[in-house]
């Protein structure tokens, strides 16, 4: 991934945080006073009858709106936020026909609501856990060089060392830095020193196979696990 491509992921995944919070918390509002209008027998309100409330909605809103730059966010970000779509439509259409139902004088058929509800609660929950997705990813990203960093290091080495005392596989930790990184600093500047990190975490990763682990331990110091190799198969990887 280019420096440029990678900043303009961590942009955009900052700005959906902000916005998916503020959005999901509008429709939580929605679905509140849907629920007034139905049990209060309120007259007919367009917010809860009309016939495009997904884009009327604010969340919907947003997502129509926004749709187009998922595609930068890579494919499970991009599938999660499409469940979210179908579940925020499906959540309208199922509001909209009970509306109707009791709009026109009838009452409220306990599957069809059973039905709205599970859709409701589904969305809501899906709504959190992509919340909950995005800060941990945020919380433990290194946003200059896109891969972990030393909090997320923590955890999943910890879940490495109990994969190996069960006997499941071997592992291999090294340790890597730049030579003469300060010095290169000092003469050309930060901006420069950063160009140099990234490059150096791509060439890296170019020598890694999916399943091996990459953290930025700290400045220009980086921790390898290499996952069920050989003593010699790391020593050539190294």
């Amino acid at each position: 991934m280019s420096v440029d491509a990678i900043e303009t992921t961590l942009v955009l995944e900052e700005q959906l945080l902000h916005e998916i919070v503020a959005a999901g918390r509008a429709h939580r509002g929605w679905l509140t006073r849907w629920h007034r209008q139905l049990l209060c027998r309120l007259p007919p309100n367009a917010e809860f009858s009309g016939p495009n409330g997904h884009g009327e909605c604010r969340f919907g809103k947003w997502y129509d709106a926004s749709i187009a730059s998922f595609r930068d966010l890579g494919p499970e970000a991009c599938k999660s936020l499409h469940l979210l779509g179908r579940l925020h439509l499906r959540v309208h259409e199922e509001g909209r026909r009970l509306s109707e139902t009791v709009d026109h004088g009838s009452g409220v058929d306990v599957r069809a609501y059973d039905a709205f509800a599970q859709t409701a609660e589904a969305f809501v929950r899906a709504t959190l856990e992509f919340e909950r997705a995005l800060r941990t990813r945020l919380a433990d990203h290194d946003p200059l060089t896109d891969v972990a960093n030393r909090r997320s290091m923590d955890t999943r080495l910890e879940d490495e060392l109990e994969r190996l005392r069960e006997g499941d596989g071997s592992a291999f930790l090294a340790m890597l830095d730049v030579d003469h990184f300060k010095q290169l600093n000092d003469a050309f500047g930060h901006q420069v020193g950063d160009e140099v990190l990234r490059r150096v975490v791509a060439q890296i990763r170019g020598q890694l196979r999916p399943y091996d682990m990459l953290f930025r331990y700290g400045g220009d110091e980086f921790l390898l696990c290499l996952r069920d190799v050989t003593l010699e198969s790391a020593k050539r990887i190294l």
